[in-house]
Parts: structure tokens; sequence; C-alpha cells
């Protein structure tokens, strides 16, 4: 996971710190960042900020949904990955590729070094 930049993308100030503090202690955070919006986050993508970005969204994402209206300029740059996590249902979605239902700090680790 070294050498990556990871953004965090979430409303609660509380919550990106928590979740930061969380993967610390079991990833390298040195290239990392956190945003409240999802405009915010995009211009980072797009200035090459972020080549992985955990998306976390108080209601249940409907993937349909996410790619059509919410995510999508988050995936405007070729390699970026996007995390997508629930905080209604605790489910990650690692995008177009899985859904981890209750999800535990060990998966979102799992996900991020993939």
């Amino acid at each position: 996971m070294s050498g990556k930049k990871v953004l965090i993308v979430s409303s609660n100030g509380l919550f990106r710190e928590g979740l930061k503090h969380i993967l610390a202690d079991k990833i390298d955070l040195a290239g990392s960042t956190d945003v409240s919006s999802l405009q915010e986050a995009a211009e980072l993508v797009q200035m090459e900020q972020a080549d992985t970005v955990i998306c976390v969204l108080s209601e249940r994402p409907d993937v349909k949904d996410c790619c059509a209206d919410r995510v999508s300029s988050l995936l405007s740059r070729p390699g970026v990955r996007l995390l997508i996590i629930s905080l209604e249902t605790g489910d990650i979605s690692v995008f177009s590729r899985e859904c981890i239902v209750e999800a535990s700090d060990e998966d979102l680790v799992a996900a991020l070094a993939d």
C-alpha cells in the first residue's frame, strides 16, 4: 500500500478522522488526505492527488445510482480505485468488483491492498 494516495470522502469529519485512525495502524497513510464533499474529491482525482478513493455514504449505496449520479466523477481518471462504504448497512463495495456485507476494518485493509 506504500506510495498510494488514499482519499477519504465523508461529510462527517469525526468519521473521517476515526477511519484514518483505524487504518493508520494497518497501512501507510502518508499520501492520504480527506475531504467532505464529492466535488472536492473529484477535483483532487483530476489533479492526480488520489489513486484510491474511499467514499462514505450515509445511506445504502445503489451501484446504478452511484455510477450515474454520485461518484462517476471519481472514476474519470483511469486506474483510480473506488471503495464505497455504507454507514447504514456496514457494507463495503469495491466498485465494479465485489460487495462485502457487514465488513470489518480487516476487510477494508484487504480491499485497499488488492
